[in-house]
């Protein structure tokens, strides 16, 4: 007999070895012990979450010898037909490949017919969606008002594309993807049976890589128990090399240096990945979601419904941004997200790669506005509490010396040398002066700068927001720039043509509304007048004046 893969030996045979979709087979055990059940359901969900498994399951309580059943006997002779796939009362139907009208009118003329063996004739239609319009219409009307001795079951990965008529004739229940936790449980479970030992690190790779799918799963399963056949040592990294996947502590490492703005560490760490064959397209999927994780991991509380990871390796995140603040997280993070199209689509990945990471890996942590305008209301509040307050700098400025005039200077050139000349004594013990400074000059250098960069920044960030909501608008702003803002305002410099600043000042509401989405809070905006921009006609007229 030929090896049965895993996920066909261990498909569940009852609604209670369904893993993690209680929501759906909770409510079908109910429906059939009251008698309940429609005549027409829809499965949703991802694949591999166990939507046919679930339709067989069903299917078997129905025509069961001892039911119609919540829990079937997998005894009698309906149960092991369904489970065989040789029932003649329980069709499967592709929906992919049996798409057309022809198909449907041939299963419509059969529903007439009552069940050979069992109590219910069943059809389960896998993949409804791939159904023609035609063939959805001609099943309509046999949906709607089937004999009362068939049942439809339907499955689909995709149901927004089944048309509304029929998803209004049948009781929905969507499954959902299976958590990390709950997989690598199942698949713990299931090499005990088989008497195999993996290590629970393996087996949380394996769950992780298939993506909430229990099928997914049991086939990647199925690979790694070839794998390591025969093998005690080096497990980890024949797993890794036969997923195609890279090594957590790789990931941490070029996450680390990133965070740390080690630039050649990180080439170094990228050059060892590219050696070893990794595919750079996958691997800056694999590192924005890490930092997705880091992001998620630095600014909650209860990350494990967020962060789909085992409990030990939380914890190394928590401990690997214990020092950064969750916006310099984000920058990085922003920045892969924005490259990932350029490296995904770029002819040469490794140096588009590299790119990205002397680009991210130079980011400063830019001074979050909260705690700039904070300084700045606390160092004007101070002035305010002190305006006879002299500030002075550490250094001691040069005397500025006496201007000398014209009529004194010849007279200076015309004695003679031998004549004697008293220069005029100064007085060396007079302090020099000291001179009272403004705001901006009590603000540092260093201060000054961090607000003209957050601004700029934050003005960047607005016009692409600007962009993406309103491009007309977007490009009316094209000259403006980010003077100031607060907490309940900003201030916005135009430098364009009267008409153009009118035209913006028109659109003020609109404006708003969008500073507010991307805000998240009321902020209004201050126009000022700025210089204004020269025409296209005028910069024209210009040139072909200074060629004349």
């Amino acid at each position: 007999m030929s090896y049965l893969v895993l996920a066909r030996k261990y498909r569940p045979s009852t609604f209670d070895e369904v893993v993690e979709q209680t929501h759906v087979t909770q409510t079908l055990k109910n429906a059939v012990q009251s008698g309940r059940v429609a005549h027409a359901i829809l499965f949703s969900g991802p694949r591999g979450t166990g939507k046919t498994t679930i339709a067989r399951i069903l299917a078997k309580s129905m025509n069961c010898y001892d039911g119609p059943t919540e829990i079937p006997c997998n005894k009698c002779r309906s149960c092991l037909d369904i489970a065989s796939g040789s029932a003649v009362d329980v069709m499967e139907v592709d929906g992919a490949s049996n798409n057309g009208v022809e198909h449907i009118r041939d299963l419509r003329d059969k529903v007439q017919y009552r069940p050979a063996h069992s109590r219910y004739k069943i059809y389960i239609i896998d993949e409804v969606h791939m159904l023609s319009t035609a063939a959805f219409n001609a099943l309509l009307k046999t949906l709607e008002e089937p004999p009362e001795h068939v049942l439809f079951m339907f499955a689909t990965t995709e149901p927004h594309k089944i048309p509304i008529t029929i998803l209004s004739r049948c009781q929905r229940h969507d499954l959902r993807r299976v958590g990390l936790n709950a997989i690598t449980n199942h698949l713990q479970r299931l090499c005990e049976k088989e008497n195999i030992s993996v290590k629970q690190e393996l087996l949380s790779m394996v769950a992780q890589e298939a993506g909430g799918s229990i099928r997914d799963s049991l086939s990647l399963l199925d690979q790694v128990i070839v794998c390591l056949e025969n093998q005690d040592d080096n497990q980890e990294a024949d797993v890794l090399d036969m997923l195609g996947i890279l090594d957590r502590k790789t990931i941490f490492s070029l996450s680390g240096a990133i965070i740390e703005g080690n630039i050649p560490e990180a080439l170094m760490i990228l050059h060892d990945i590219y050696d070893r064959g990794h595919d750079l397209k996958k691997m800056v999927m694999d590192l924005i979601a890490h930092f997705r994780n880091l992001l998620i991991v630095k600014i909650g509380k209860n990350t494990q419904r967020l962060v789909n990871l085992p409990s030990h390796e939380i914890d190394a995140m928590k401990k690997q941004v214990e020092n950064v603040t969750p916006y310099y997280i984000n920058q990085i993070f922003d920045g892969l997200f924005q490259e990932e199209n350029f490296i995904r689509y770029a002819p040469q990945p490794r140096l588009a790669f590299e790119k990205t990471l002397v680009k991210i890996a130079s980011i400063q942590p830019v001074l979050e506005l909260d705690r700039l305008i904070q300084k700045i209301d606390t160092l004007q509040k101070t002035i305010a509490d002190n305006p006879s307050a002299k500030i002075v700098y550490n250094r001691v400025e040069k005397p500025v010396p006496p201007v000398q005039p014209v009529a004194e200077q010849l007279e200076t050139r015309d004695t003679p040398a031998n004549q004697d000349s008293s220069p005029k004594k100064t007085d060396t013990n007079k302090p020099p002066a000291v001179r009272k400074e403004s705001l901006q000059d009590v603000l540092s250098k260093e201060s000054y700068q961090e607000i003209h960069d957050t601004l700029d920044t934050s003005w960047k960030k607005l016009l692409t927001h600007f962009q993406q909501k309103s491009p007309s608008n977007a490009s009316l702003l094209k000259d403006a720039i980010l003077t100031g803002r607060t907490s309940e305002k900003i201030t916005i410099e135009v430098n364009a043509t009267p008409f153009v600043f009118d035209k913006i000042k028109e659109k003020q509401g609109e404006l708003e509304q969008i500073c507010h989405d991307f805000f998240q809070q009321s902020i209004a905006i201050e126009w000022v007048r700025g210089k204004e921009s020269e025409s296209a006609l005028t910069v024209q007229k210009k040139r072909m004046s200074r060629n004349r």
